[in-house]
């Protein structure tokens, strides 16, 4: 009977992990394909893409990558800082309430608990000027933290600035940032697909054939 329950556990353990995997990328409407250039994006040709076939649902984010001390007595790491998605990469509040003000961040939610509402993240004076430029405030305070598909491991990724490592993230309202344009724009795809299947795989890569030389057309019209 032992020998049984551990055989129909370990069967089990990836299709469940799979399905909650699915589950979790449909309710927050994660997305397929990542649009980057060189320049950003402006508002019109966010709308520019939403007109392309094989879209539907388009939005444009902005990033910034910071150094920043996070609670009293910390060292500086670096963090990246995004604003707020509506429909596309849904977050999930865990704990604590959306921002209200521009000053108010959420945090990522990993390892958080209620301890970090109402911490502090100052920027340091070790950033260069246009990044300081670009933040509107000196200091973030953390009103809540939440989950995000664009996160569903442990790495944070890497960055050019300060050591290198992303320490964390955080979301800020738009108006937390002096910024005309978009970092990013981030798509889906019409059609129900199996996350880790080729036919998934498959179908984002002739989305991506498709797009590219439109894509390429409106970043020549950015630069």
């Amino acid at each position: 009977a032992l020998g049984a329950a551990i055989f129909v556990g370990l069967l089990m353990t990836k299709s469940d992990m799979v399905a909650t995997g699915q589950y979790y990328t449909e309710k927050q409407n994660m997305f397929d394909l990542r649009l980057v250039n060189s320049y950003g994006w402006s508002d019109d040709q966010l709308e520019q893409v939403k007109q392309l076939d094989g879209i539907v649902d388009a939005e444009g984010t902005f990033y910034t990558d910071l150094i920043a001390a996070w609670g009293e007595d910390a060292e500086d790491e670096v963090y990246r800082f995004y604003t707020l998605p509506e429909t596309v990469n849904r977050l999930v509040l865990i704990g604590g309430r959306m921002p209200q003000a521009p000053n108010e961040i959420l945090a990522d939610g990993y390892h958080a608990d209620k301890s970090i509402l109402g911490t502090q993240v100052k920027l340091s004076s070790a950033n260069e000027e246009d990044a300081l430029d670009t933040a509107l405030f000196d200091t973030y305070t953390v009103v809540g933290y939440v989950s995000t598909p664009l996160y569903m491991d442990m790495n944070r990724g890497t960055t050019s600035v300060g050591s290198g490592s992303i320490s964390n993230y955080f979301f800020a309202m738009k108006d937390a940032f002096d910024a005309d344009y978009y970092t990013e724009i981030y798509v889906t795809m019409p059609g129900e697909w199996k996350i880790y299947s080729d036919e998934y795989n498959d179908a984002m890569d002739a989305l991506a054939e498709t797009l590219e030389p439109q894509v390429e057309a409106l970043a020549w019209q950015r630069l």
